[in-house]
């Protein structure tokens, strides 16, 4: 089977607020939630 589960995510990740983009030193994206906004 193949099924999408990033799309789920990204759709998810979208409805959030407050996401943190951070680049780390080998210029991967990291998504940090801000669970401090709870």
């Amino acid at each position: 089977t193949h099924k999408h589960a990033l799309q789920s995510q990204h759709a998810a990740i979208g409805g959030y607020e407050g996401i943190g983009i951070t680049l780390d030193e080998n210029g991967w994206i990291a998504l940090e939630p801000q669970r401090s906004a709870a």
